[in-house]
């Protein structure tokens, strides 16, 4: 015999319609808290979304953490690959990502630097060495004669 959980919602639906009133009350007394609101502020300061969530990870992983918004500099280009950094894209291949130098450190000044979403992915959390290796296999099989 299987069960299937119903969600509050569908067993009471005087609850959800309450639920979205609240919600909807909430939405036009604090409109400088919704989510495009949110977006105008990440762009005013970039610098500060990004320390805030490097700080919850930090928390979460318990990474030591001494950085200011002042130490997370975003430049125009990555510095690896050369491409555009955008701001706000959501974990496109181009969008400003903040790196860990060295990942056995925390979020401490002299660790940190803004690189695209697809640079700071692909190293992941690889050593020097482990990316050498893989510099050296793939130079070496690219498959072409």
């Amino acid at each position: 015999m299987t069960t299937t959980k119903t969600s509050w919602a569908a067993k009471d639906p005087d609850a959800k319609k309450a639920a979205v009133a609240r919600v909807k009350a909430w939405r036009k007394r604090y409109p400088e808290k919704t989510l495009s609101n949110a977006h105008a502020r990440y762009f005013a300061d970039p610098q500060k979304y990004m320390w805030r969530f490097a700080k919850q990870r930090a928390r979460q992983f318990g990474l030591e953490f001494t950085i200011t918004p002042e130490d997370i500099k975003i430049p125009t280009h990555c510095p690896i690959f050369g491409m555009e950094i955008g701001i706000l894209r959501g974990g496109t291949n181009s969008s400003a990502s903040l790196d860990r130098l060295n990942n056995n450190r925390g979020y401490v000044p002299g660790n940190i630097a803004v690189v695209s979403w697809r640079a700071n992915r692909m190293r992941g959390n690889a050593t020097l060495e482990e990316l050498r290796a893989v510099y050296k296999f793939y130079s070496k099989n690219r498959g072409v004669p």
